[in-house]
């Protein structure tokens, strides 16, 4: 069996020159080193001052030479490997370094910190950065990001760090900044620690007015805190969207209380129907992903679209278009937030991988992919959904296929796909999931395994009774009943599989956190 180092070797020394008579036994990483180079800067971004960003970023491209020479020293060592007669030990060596790859590597990092100069510019010279500056106090209007969650005093800009108080801390995306008398409009996502049951009843999407006092400045996002309570905006007249998805949210309402909460999540990410109790079950078994927009959520309705062309004759072209298709009018429906543009593109990827079996393409795809949304958004570097986003599509890019391949042998394929795209996304994301919660859901993969086969059926019954709900003149009501019925069952299933697996015998099991959680 060969040394991991040998390993390693053996792919910085062929990066340059693959195998073209072997595609599909190739990993083209030229742009991964590049990818998490950029990661790396934007996380740092978040947490440091910008001249310790620059220092670091200037040192990735050197470190990565000094790794990849070190690592093909040791191999050549181990191997016993004497240079060709007449040429240099050093000459071999100085060839086989991937100096395309630093190169890449060192373009991801200047760009990323030139985007997150320029943000940071825009800041610090707007109304927002005077009052930052100066520990100011803005009026601002804004939308609600994130839900409240409680904290436990001190926090920052109290000015009682010896007092123990609670609140709630949230997420704000500014529209409209004023401080001093200056007011403009803003696009920042700021962090807010507030007190009072006004703030703590805000939940995402509303639109509020408010006075914030900034704290003292520091890396990463503002953090303010609140200096009177909110007052929330009428809501706008619904858009055609909106309509669509309150028509979808009434017809399921009869169906009972699971199905109504789970339909709308699994099918286009509304989460609000789901009572406190199915939520905790979800989360003890893994399964809260399944009413998110996640890019598993996105490989799969790609991936299905796909292969129902597949199955109808068409070419490969046509299938690929059809994937893309589907996901386009998914990414409509849920709104093209942030968080599901990233999901979108980190599921097509995943889906496109395994459409069209070119891994290597895909690995390679996906490392552009995460560069360049870094490159446009680098605080989104600092948020687990990306990573774990990233995660999700590259076990499904890496493991997919495979495991679609091992399972297709014993099942169908269409429920080889089901199953081969959560198991692997969720492996691939246990070590970033003990840090968010440090306690293993012990029946998760059996948890995901068993609803695999379920959330095909409730996402395309869902949106085929969305389809039929809105219908011209309501002519799809009668026949949304059908498909309403069987997502509603496959909705029932799933909360049965939570909470029965959530109130077996050590559901979860402490983990170490930090650190130690993550390497174990």
């Amino acid at each position: 069996m060969r040394r991991p180092v040998e390993w390693w070797a053996g792919a910085l020394e062929h990066q340059e020159h693959r195998d073209a008579r072997a595609p599909g036994r190739t990993w083209d990483l030229r742009l991964v080193p590049a990818a998490l180079g950029a990661w790396l800067t934007g996380l740092l971004a978040a947490h440091l001052p910008p001249a310790r960003v620059a220092a670091a970023g200037a040192l990735y491209p050197a470190a990565l030479v000094l790794g990849a020479a070190l690592v093909l020293v040791v191999a050549r060592a181990l191997r016993r490997e004497e240079p060709p007669p007449g040429r240099p030990r050093a000459s071999g060596l100085w060839r086989a370094l991937p100096w395309s790859a630093v190169a890449l590597s060192a373009l991801a990092v200047t760009a990323v910190l030139l985007s997150t100069t320029a943000a940071q510019r825009e800041t610090a010279h707007g109304p927002l950065g005077a009052a930052l500056a100066g520990a100011g106090t803005v009026a601002v209007t804004a939308e609600v990001a994130e839900p409240p969650r409680r904290w436990t005093a001190p926090a920052p800009g109290t000015g009682h760090a010896d007092e123990d108080r609670t609140g709630v801390v949230l997420g704000l995306r500014l529209e409209q900044v004023t401080h001093e008398g200056r007011g403009g409009p803003a696009d920042v996502d700021v962090t807010v620690f507030a007190d009072g049951p006004a703030w703590a009843g805000l939940v995402p999407g509303q639109r509020i007015t408010a006075v914030l006092t900034a704290g003292a400045p520091s890396p990463g996002p503002p953090v303010l805190r609140a200096a009177a309570p909110p007052a929330v905006l009428p809501a706008r007249e619904p858009g055609r969207r909106e309509q669509v998805r309150e028509r979808f949210v009434a017809g399921t309402a009869g169906l009972g209380p699971d199905a109504a909460g789970l339909l709308p999540g699994m099918t286009f990410g509304e989460r609000a129907g789901i009572g406190p109790e199915l939520d905790q079950a979800m989360r003890d078994t893994g399964l809260t992903h399944l009413t998110a927009v996640s890019g598993a959520n996105c490989a799969l309705v790609t991936a299905l679209a796909g292969h129902a062309a597949l199955s109808l004759g068409a070419g490969r072209r046509t299938c690929l278009a059809a994937g893309l298709g589907a996901l386009a009018a998914f990414v409509l429906l849920v709104g093209p937030d942030p968080s599901v543009l990233r999901a979108a593109v980190m599921g097509g990827l995943a889906a496109l991988s395994l459409l069209t079996g070119r891994t290597a393409v895909s690995l390679a795809t996906l490392a552009g992919a995460v560069i360049a949304l870094v490159v446009v958004r680098p605080a989104l570097a600092a948020e687990y959904g990306f990573v774990l986003s990233v995660l999700a599509t590259a076990g499904i890019v890496v493991s997919g296929r495979p495991l679609t391949r091992w399972l297709g042998t014993r099942v169908p394929e269409v429920l080889a796909v089901a199953v081969a795209i959560p198991a692997a996304a969720q492996l691939w994301c246990a070590p970033v999931l003990v840090l968010l919660q440090p306690a293993v859901p012990v029946y998760s993969l059996p948890a995901n395994v068993l609803a695999a086969p379920l959330v095909p059926v409730v996402t395309v019954c869902g949106l085929a009774g969305l389809l039929l709900l809105n219908l011209p003149d309501g002519a799809g009501a009668a026949a949304a009943v059908l498909p309403l019925g069987a997502g509603a069952l496959g909705a029932r299933l799933v909360a049965g599989t939570a909470r029965a697996l959530a109130g077996a015998p050590g559901a979860l099991a402490p983990w170490p956190q930090g650190l130690p959680g993550v390497l174990l």
